[in-house]
């Protein structure tokens, strides 16, 4: 599929030239050919719409985001382009409520918080994701059209997700006008990349289009010794027989070389001092305490996925979307061991290893096929889906550690932080475990019924049946679930839309069994959340706040009873405010974001690595005129301070609050446009800010450093 694809993509100049080359008949008219005017409507950047004012993330139905009564943010590929993101992460750190990079600078995930907990991952309305395991490549900015983000529970629409929300990745598809453009790049820590996007119709009719994604990528990070190599090629079709049937067929190769980042650094050298030995100095943020060669996280990643429509009628349409993918990944890593707690360092300023290593495999087969009824009752305008959905992920992983001072390591291993000699890896041994398989059925309705143009209600609800098969943890979980959701949004002429909504999720996590032998239920949440949305009549800004208040509950807590055992009587909850701002004000694009949650766990405690106060802002100026090509942009992150716990004693019993301060980052971005040429200086952590991400229990994490990459993109 990939030749063909890029074979008719490439022949679009010709044939274009061919019809031209035709004769025009003798008794013929002469027809003018259409007058193009270059430029662009207010909300369209050189890669499309710069706000997103249709999701259906929140919906499984496309739905204006103004009139949608759930917090949704998306970042588009316009903005992503101009603010230099990387990496799937980086559309995190821009939107309110939202926290990314909680645990530092890290290759091996995307780590954030929605509203103080961890989303749910999914790609183009499936899941995806390494659940721990590492054995899955992750998606690239390269391969997406835009990230959106469901704040607060989702499992009336996905089934089994977490209480934070969801962050839903929408790749590239073939689209109708042609667009080719081959970018190369390179930037700090040598990274060196060049991709390709190709689009547009592979036949004179419009009935079939294509595209090819693809990039090669070879560089390094912050951390010594580190790779940071990827290659991907994603060929797509689109068929569209007739008017009323589109069927999208997307291939997807992705291989990943990373090295793993996170060192799990001592809190003592990173947010606090290193002991005297070391002068109470810190260790660098370009440490590496493992072993060259050693460290790896590999992966291959071979997808396919089938999407498509049908509207039957006025009334009825059914879409469905359905993917498989394998994945294998090899993981080593050696990381900062945990002898001599609470510094885990000894007295000669020596550590301990800790050495890892994994082979895995991830194989899902997913699917889901819903029906919209679009019909009215009187005054109300209905759109009544159903749908089902069905999901069979299959883990297998086998690994083994070995650690400094142990019989597989009697000797040697420890190294010295601030001038580290690496010694070799010991020869560690993987052992094989049983496969780890997660099955899940869905059925769930859904009905926003508009009132007389004013009023949308909503309402929907979710059975699910779910198996949790772990022969390793020695427990498997079989139960079914019913998740409801329903909102209230009333629409004015002046734009206003406030709004209430009710939301619920639940997710199996909970493994083992009670005193009694019981085995546990999912976790549960709920959010109730009011705001208000505007949207300017004609234009596409759009201003939002957003009070929501969340609890999860049927956490695990010790039996007091049976302190050897636990019970489901654990309580998270959090509570906050959140302001978003997008609006494009002629040449300029402004958009601003600010929350304020409030977290406490089931012990009382608040969360660790969530900061209470996040604050962000971005302006990019595309002037017309004498000044038409040129672009600026800049922006402002803010994050508050955090918190982690860690036990300060080496019998583990006293705890000590760890205070994470502040910090705040500057990025910029200049370049110069035309329509064949695009060259773009992008600028992150302007300041090259040394700063802890966050701080827990277990280690201190450096943030990202200061990058700069330049870009040259080519439109063909």
């Amino acid at each position: 599929m990939t030749a063909a694809v890029m074979t008719a993509l490439a022949m679009q100049p010709a044939m274009a030239q061919g019809q031209e080359a035709q004769p025009e008949p003798a008794d013929q008219s002469i027809t003018l050919a259409p007058l193009v005017v270059e430029g662009s409507t207010e909300n369209e950047g050189p890669l499309g719409p710069i706000i997103q004012e249709e999701s259906s993330t929140a919906t499984k139905t496309k739905t204006p985001i103004a009139d949608t009564a759930r917090s949704v943010a998306v970042e588009t590929r316009q903005q992503m382009s101009d603010k230099g993101m990387m990496r799937l992460e980086d559309a995190f750190l821009y939107t309110a409520g939202m926290h990314g990079g909680s645990y530092g600078f890290d290759s091996r995930g995307n780590w954030s918080s929605v509203r103080g907990f961890q989303p749910s991952d999914y790609l183009d309305g499936l899941p995806f994701g390494n659940d721990g395991y590492y054995n899955d490549t992750l998606p690239e900015i390269e391969m997406l059209e835009r990230v959106e983000v469901l704040k607060g529970p989702a499992s009336s629409l996905y089934g089994a997700s977490t209480v934070g929300g969801l962050v839903n990745a929408v790749s590239k598809r073939p689209e109708e006008d042609a667009f080719r453009r081959m970018t190369v790049e390179y930037g700090t820590f040598n990274r060196k990349q060049i991709s390709l996007d190709a689009t547009g119709k592979l036949d004179e009719g419009g009935k079939i289009l294509g595209r090819i994604v693809g990039f090669l990528r070879d560089g390094e990070t912050q951390v010594d010794y580190s790779n940071n190599d990827a290659e991907y090629i994603a060929p797509s079709v689109t068929f569209r027989p007739d008017a009323n049937t589109d069927i999208t067929i997307l291939g997807r190769y992705q291989h990943s070389d990373f090295t793993p980042d996170t060192q799990f650094l001592s809190v003592y050298g990173t947010l606090l001092p290193a002991p005297a030995f070391a002068n109470g100095t810190k260790v660098p943020t370009s440490l590496f305490v493992g072993e060259p060669g050693f460290d790896k996280i590999e992966a291959t990643t071979y997808a396919l996925t089938l999407d498509g429509s049908h509207d039957f009628n006025e009334v009825w349409s059914l879409n469905g979307t359905f993917r498989y993918s394998r994945s294998d990944g090899e993981y080593n890593q050696s990381w900062w061991g945990y002898a001599n707690y609470p510094t885990r360092y000894d007295a000669t300023g020596q550590i301990d290893r800790s050495f890892y290593m994994q082979r895995g495999e991830t194989e899902m087969w997913l699917g889901d096929v819903n029906a919209t009824a679009d019909f009215n009752t009187g005054p109300v305008d209905h759109a009544l889906l159903f749908g089902v959905n069905y999901s069979d992920i299959t883990f297998d992983n086998d690994w083994g550690i070995c650690n400094t001072g142990t019989p597989c390591f009697p000797a040697g291993g420890t190294i010295d932080p601030f001038n580290p000699v690496y010694t070799g890896a010991p020869a560690v041994t993987v052992i094989d475990f049983p496969s780890v398989n997660f099955k899940q059925t869905g059925i769930y309705v859904q009905d926003q019924a508009t009132i007389l143009e004013r009023i949308v209600l909503s309402a929907g609800a979710r059975w699910d049946k779910f198996e949790a098969a772990d022969p390793y943890g020695g427990a498997g979980n079989e139960d079914s679930d019913i998740s409801i959701n329903a909102s209230l949004l009333y629409r004015f002429d002046s734009g206003l839309r406030p709004y209430v909504s009710y939301a619920e999720s639940f997710l199996q996590e909970n493994y083992g069994t009670t005193a009694t032998g019981s085995t546990f239920d999912p976790t549960r949440g709920e959010q109730y959340e009011i705001g208000l949305k505007y949207q300017p009549p004609g234009t596409a800004s759009l201003f939002t706040v957003a009070l929501f208040d969340i609890t999860k509950s049927n956490i695990l807590v010790q039996d007091p009873a049976n302190p050897a055992f636990q019970i489901q009587e654990g309580e998270a909850k959090s509570h906050g405010i959140e302001f978003e701002a997008q609006t494009n004000l002629g040449e300029v694009y402004l958009e601003a974001n600010y929350s304020f949650v409030q977290t406490q766990d089931e012990s009382g405690r608040v969360f660790e690595v969530v900061p209470k106060h996040l604050a962000s802002a971005w302006a990019t100026w595309r002037p017309e005129g004498a000044w038409r090509g040129f672009k600026l942009g800049g922006g402002v992150r803010y994050v508050g301070p955090s918190y982690g716990f860690h036990y300060a004693d080496p019998a583990f019993t006293v705890t000590q609050r760890l205070t994470v301060p502040s910090y705040t980052l500057g990025d910029a971005m200049i370049g110069y446009e035309t329509p064949d040429w695009d060259l773009t200086l992008n600028i992150r952590n302007i300041t090259d800010e040394k700063y802890v991400a966050g701080a827990d229990s277990n280690a201190g994490y450096w943030g990202e450093r200061r990058t700069v990459v330049l870009k040259l993109g080519y439109n063909f």
